[in-house]
């Protein structure tokens, strides 16, 4: 992060503006799942995810796919359905990028719920 002057503020600003000034480019993708899915198709056996806890381990795209589909299978089931809010209870790691993904491809949106912390 970068600290600006008073003396500099406005130039910066009038950069900033501009910035947005540029030619309109369509992202390949219309949404984040679908870049994901994709990679995960054109990459199946490339590393997406390594957790370092105690014993390391590691998904490919195409396992943390499949378990993502087979999770988000299982919301639809449960009537999560586009513009759900789903609370997504995991520690952090594997599992909740996995409740991430599965979540979003239903459509859905996330909750993050520290699964740290147990209630009584």
């Amino acid at each position: 992060m970068a600290v600006v002057s008073p003396l500099q503020g406005h130039s910066l600003h009038e950069s900033a503006l501009q910035l947005g000034q540029g030619d309109c480019v369509e992202p390949p993708f219309p949404t984040v799942t679908s870049a994901f899915y994709h990679h995960a198709r054109t990459s199946p056996d490339t590393i997406a995810l390594r957790d370092l806890p105690e014993s390391p381990k590691e998904l490919t795209y195409g396992q943390l796919s499949r378990r993502a589909q087979e999770l988000a299978a299982q919301l639809i089931a449960q009537g999560v359905c586009p513009d759900s809010r789903v609370p997504l209870v995991a520690k952090r790691g594997l599992d909740m990028i996995i409740g991430i993904w599965a979540i979003l491809s239903c459509g859905a949106q996330y909750v993050p719920l520290d699964g740290g912390v147990v209630s009584r």
